[in-house]
């Protein structure tokens, strides 16, 4: 997973009760719309991870690898970060669609803004560091190569028309 429970819970709605927050803790008895246990949240992770996936398989080898950043090991910058917010605009369409129009509002624009993210590292404007490219030749590093643009509507010999 690109990201963890506790990722997600800082783009929830505040109104969200999870494991580890003030309040009553979730009842697994008796569900509340806006309760969700880590367990839950993981699964919404995985959905999330997959569409990541499924987008950047056409420039990058999926899953992506962690690598030794600035003396951390995670994943590159910014993965965790759209896997959070991507997983949360999940969470809210599937268990939160009556919470109030500002947290909608809120959960929305940062979904928004992580798809910009991803789109631009499917273009080749953003790229992943330590990432292998789909594009590489067997004795060279795959960074040495440029990311092709991202196709256009119509094939080349159309553009010109």
């Amino acid at each position: 997973m690109y990201c963890t429970a506790n990722d997600v819970k800082r783009w929830l709605p505040k109104a969200v009760t999870t494991e580890g927050t003030a309040g009553s803790p979730p009842n697994t008895l008796h569900p509340n719309p806006v309760s969700l246990t880590d367990a839950e949240i993981d699964g919404y992770i995985r959905l999330a991870d997959t569409d990541i996936n499924s987008r950047l398989s056409a420039v990058y080898d999926v899953p992506l690898k962690k690598a030794n950043l600035g003396g951390t090991v995670k994943y590159p910058d910014p993965v965790p970060l759209i896997s959070a917010r991507f997983t949360a605009m999940l969470i809210f369409q599937q268990r939160l669609s009556g919470a109030e129009r500002q947290d909608a509002e809120w959960v929305k624009d940062n979904h928004g803004k992580a798809m910009d993210e991803l789109m631009a590292m499917v273009a080749g404007h953003q790229r992943p560091e330590n990432q292998d490219s789909t594009r590489s030749q067997r004795f060279a590093r795959s960074d040495w190569f440029n990311i092709p643009p991202y196709p256009s509507r119509f094939p080349p010999e159309r553009q010109g028309r």
